[in-house]
């Protein structure tokens, strides 16, 4: 009863994929392998783990060539998936928009995106997810100059990763957001568009890791425990760890 399928190396996604009914975690990596995501993914109910790593986004199909890409381009993944028991999500790749099945994946808890070039229009998708627990967004994932996060979004989100966003300059956290959140990494934020660390930290009533690592003289002088000027945001944060990225380049 196969219940784990990895299509890494010379592994060759099965024609029968749909009928693998018990399959539970499935990850097809486009960089290893010159096929296409099957559409039957859609009918694995029972799945928990679904990995798309590497694919690029081209006429509404994942597909693993660059050929025929263009900046220009607004389209994206929509395989319509419809899968009752996934829990966890991995898109790795331009999608520019989020694929609308996502709303349907009501037990989904933890979804990470990557490269994916996604606005803040996309992020309201997610923001009523009940069940979603955590959110990665790195390597460019989201593209816009503000991450505002309003007032009711993602009540019951408890891990934020934020990894290599370029363009973010600004963390907006009006009170009211992530009111669950315990773990809130800030990494590698370009060199340095984020200027300052989100004042909105201080609403952050059940935060207890903040983690930090940047690139600025300035924004690490602020942060500093001992007299910086926005040791007051975090002051209530049990553990809290920053680095200067140049340390360990």
């Amino acid at each position: 009863m196969l219940k784990v399928f990895d299509a890494a190396g010379e592994i060759e996604v099965p024609e029968d994929l749909g009928s693998l009914n018990h399959l539970k975690y499935f990850c097809i990596k486009a960089f290893e392998l010159e096929t296409e995501v099957p559409t039957s993914i859609g009918m694995l109910e029972n799945l928990e783990t679904l990995d798309l790593t590497g694919w690029y986004w081209r006429h509404d199909i994942p597909t693993n060539s660059m050929e025929d890409q263009s900046d220009e381009s607004d389209e994206y993944i929509d395989l319509d998936l419809d899968l009752p028991k996934l829990q966890y999500l991995v898109l790795d790749g331009q999608l520019e928009k989020l694929p609308e099945w996502i709303q349907k994946l009501q037990n989904l808890v933890k979804l990470k995106l990557v490269s994916s070039k996604l606005t803040e229009d996309s992020m309201k998708l997610l923001k009523s997810r009940p069940n979603l627990l955590s959110i990665s967004l790195m390597e460019n994932a989201y593209v816009g100059e503000t991450l505002h996060f309003q007032n009711e979004w993602f009540k019951n989100l408890k891990e934020l990763y934020l990894d290599d966003l370029d363009n973010l300059k600004d963390i907006l956290i009006d009170q009211g957001a992530l009111p669950s959140l315990k773990k809130f990494n800030i990494h590698s934020v370009s060199v340095l568009q984020l200027k300052t660390i989100p004042t909105g930290i201080r609403h952050l009533k059940k935060l207890e890791d903040l983690s930090i690592s940047v690139v600025g003289d300035k924004f690490m002088r602020n942060l500093l425990l001992n007299g910086g000027k926005d040791h007051w945001i975090f002051k209530q944060v049990p553990f809290v760890e920053i680095k200067d990225r140049r340390v360990s380049l």
